[in-house]
């Protein structure tokens, strides 16, 4: 019992730093069925530009947050998944308060896909791509759903390619970009080529790309 409560306490740390935000407790929230990556903040100047290329189809609606039914995986505890639910319930509040929240979208979507429902986190990504097109974060979360867990490596390769031409200054995202050439698609010259734009574009900063290259081409 002691070792339930400390690893329900270590899921609620977690869920709780997942974006540097105050929840709070909500008198009505929407209704839930239970079935069964970093945040990086930014750009939250309104930029509505529509379907980006190469990514899919990405809907201009905003996605239906009434009465929704996500998918939790079986493993979760049942008080773990009330925890999340009731985290989930709050952003859905929020959004639906301000709908043009850049950060909320993001913060949904990590939400989302830590409970295990894949398609609802593209979902909300994709959204947050559409309402925000020079964003890096959405396209980045986006790569590494389509890498891991959707195994769509096309898709993750277009988002990736997104996000660093909206923002090459983020190393990580070069670091998830080389795995999915490195392990997923495997091809070895690409990976080294975006090890090596990446360490062009900040030189200063690439030491750990520095370090890939060297230990392993």
């Amino acid at each position: 019992m002691k070792n339930k409560y400390i690893f329900i306490i270590v899921i609620l740390i977690v869920v709780a730093g997942v974006g540097f935000y105050a929840w709070h407790d909500l008198s009505k929230s929407p209704s839930f069925s239970i079935q069964g990556e970093s945040l990086d903040l930014e750009n939250n100047s309104k930029d509505i530009s529509g379907q980006v290329d190469d990514l899919g189809q990405i809907s201009e609606k905003m996605p239906d947050l009434d009465n929704r039914t996500f998918y939790f995986k079986e493993t979760l505890p049942p008080d773990v998944k009330e925890a999340y639910s009731v985290k989930i319930n709050g952003i859905i509040e929020e959004l639906k308060k301000n709908p043009d929240s850049l950060d909320n979208w993001l913060v949904l979507g990590v939400y989302l896909k830590s409970i295990g429902d894949y398609k609802a986190a593209e979902e909300m990504w994709q959204y947050a791509s559409v309402i925000r097109p020079s964003n890096s974060t959405s396209f980045a979360n986006l790569g590494n759903l389509y890498t891991y867990e959707l195994k769509d490596y096309s898709k993750a390769e277009a988002n990736f390619k997104k996000a660093l031409s909206n923002d090459p200054s983020k190393i990580y995202i070069y670091t998830n970009f080389y795995e999915l050439y490195r392990f997923g698609i495997k091809d070895n010259a690409k990976a080294k080529a975006v090890l090596e734009d990446g360490i062009a574009a900040n030189p200063d900063t690439s030491e750990d790309l520095q370090s890939l290259l060297s230990n392993n081409f």
